[in-house]
């Protein structure tokens, strides 16, 4: 008997196998299977923040960059101000950078200069 995990396009599919015979496992045990993979994956990414001033003047300027930035590797979230001129971006730090994200902004044609977080004044 051997223990088997088949990776076929978007589905697991765990089967315990004989020499003679196939069986699907239970379920709950692919569920569990699927869950310690995700949480294994995900741990490792940590997630940033920055915030960008960035030279948009209207509307086609904030489409733009919602439409480029929005989708590459590692983005989560993307905020894009036209009254503040700042594009604010969540990312996974183990897909992408601050100065990528800077490059690929400015390759649209704007400026980007990151904005530091302001220090607590105590």
């Amino acid at each position: 008997m051997r223990f088997v995990l088949c990776f076929m396009s978007k589905y697991i599919v765990v089967t315990l196998q004989t020499k003679k015979q196939k069986k699907i496992m239970n379920p709950k045990i692919i569920l569990i299977a699927l869950f310690a993979f995700t949480v294994a994956f995900s741990a490792s990414a940590k997630k940033q923040k920055v915030v960008f001033d960035v030279s948009i003047h209207c509307e086609s300027c904030q489409k733009k960059i919602e439409k480029n930035i929005a989708f590459e590797k590692g983005v989560k979230t993307l905020d894009v101000s036209l009254k503040k001129q700042t594009v604010t971006i969540t990312y996974e730090d183990k897909q992408t950078n601050v100065e990528a994200l800077k490059t690929k902004i400015e390759k649209l044609g704007f400026t980007a200069t990151e904005v530091k977080p302001k220090a607590d004044k105590k």
